[in-house]
């Protein structure tokens, strides 16, 4: 089993791998090849973290095994430590044999940011020349990094509610002082923050403008207020988890600003062209990311290819004395296993 660190991560993945793993990841859901399942979300309590587990296969022949555990710390921050703990299994479908075992921080900061770029390429409309990102942790520096890298003639603006300056400097991003300063006639919108309460609304926005809504995943919490829901093209990753967890969408609903039978379209069926996304000039796409993990296969696949090339990680016996490989470590690896051993 190859084990991955963040570093290690950082240096074999930039935003166009990224990109084009987790595009590739959508096609292969809307193909048919994912199977996907519920994400359990675990509470112990007091000051423990929040659990998530994360399954999902690849059912193409040779296809792996994926399951994320992801441990969000509340003060985390406060003490310097990403808010997302974890790490990401792959195992070989058929055998269940670990295959690597990759930090989780990593993949989650970057495959979510690829998600919203795949998702605005997809939906804003052609060349931006304003994006703003709203939020001051490691999913707005993910965004900024991939924002650029989609469009990098655009001017990007970036507010937080308490190291914009800072965080705008370090980015080379110019620095707004609100929110309205901010998202002002703003293409693009990305909203990455742990708001409850909505932070933007329809009145905010510029008519055409393409939203990335990222930082709530809580039926009880929400960044996009129901009157910007209801005038929006509601696009998500999951069905299935935007009816348990979207706050802007079960709110909205709730109420009475949408309709239950409201519809609602998947990021993989506007890629495969069976929807076809943005229609004109004037319409605001809104697309809600959950996090899916499609999106972490994706990206842990293509992780652990270039880790092959380059001959990154520590590979772990975790056979003993056995000497066989299953189909799925083969196709990783080969026969010439050229990494590190413990």
């Amino acid at each position: 089993m190859l084990i991955l660190n963040a570093s290690d991560v950082r240096s074999l993945i930039g935003p166009q791998e990224a990109y084009d793993a987790v595009r590739a990841g959508f096609m292969h859901l809307a193909s048919g090849a994912i199977q996907s399942f519920a994400r359990h979300q675990l509470s112990a309590g007091g000051r423990h973290a929040l659990m998530g587990l994360m399954p999902v296969a690849d059912t193409e022949d040779g296809g792996p095994w994926a399951i994320k555990v992801v441990l969000v710390g509340k003060s985390n921050r406060s003490i310097g430590l990403d808010s997302h703990q974890g790490f990401l299994l792959l195992a070989d479908g058929g055998t269940g044999v670990p295959v690597a075992l990759i930090d989780a921080s990593s993949i989650t900061a970057m495959r979510t940011a690829a998600a919203s770029a795949v998702a605005t390429k997809a939906l804003a409309p052609v060349n931006p020349t304003r994006i703003a990102v709203l939020g001051g942790g490691t999913q707005a520096r993910s965004h900024a990094v991939a924002m650029r890298h989609l469009y990098p003639t655009a001017e990007l603006v970036l507010w937080a509610r308490s190291n914009g300056a800072e965080l705008a400097k370090e980015l080379k991003v110019t620095h707004a002082q609100s929110i309205d300063e901010a998202v002002d006639r703003a293409h693009v919108i990305c909203t990455v923050t742990g708001a409850k309460e909505p932070i933007l609304k329809l009145a905010n926005v510029s008519e055409g403008c393409h939203i990335n809504a990222v930082g709530a995943s809580n039926p009880a919490a929400r960044e996009i207020a129901g009157d910007l829901v209801a005038a929006s093209k509601f696009v998500v990753d999951s069905f299935e988890q935007a009816e348990s967890e979207c706050g802007e969408l079960l709110l909205a609903r709730s109420e009475g600003v949408i309709a239950v039978d409201q519809q609602i379209i998947s990021l993989d069926s506007v890629l495969s062209g069976a929807h076809p996304g943005r229609v004109s000039g004037q319409e605001i796409t809104l697309f809600k990311s959950l996090g899916i993990a499609t999106e972490d296969l994706a990206l842990g696949k293509e992780v652990l290819k270039q880790a092959k090339v380059r001959g990154i990680g520590i590979n772990v016996d975790m056979q003993g004395s056995k000497k066989g490989s299953s189909p799925f470590q083969q196709s990783v690896f080969g026969s010439n296993r050229n990494h590190s051993n413990l």
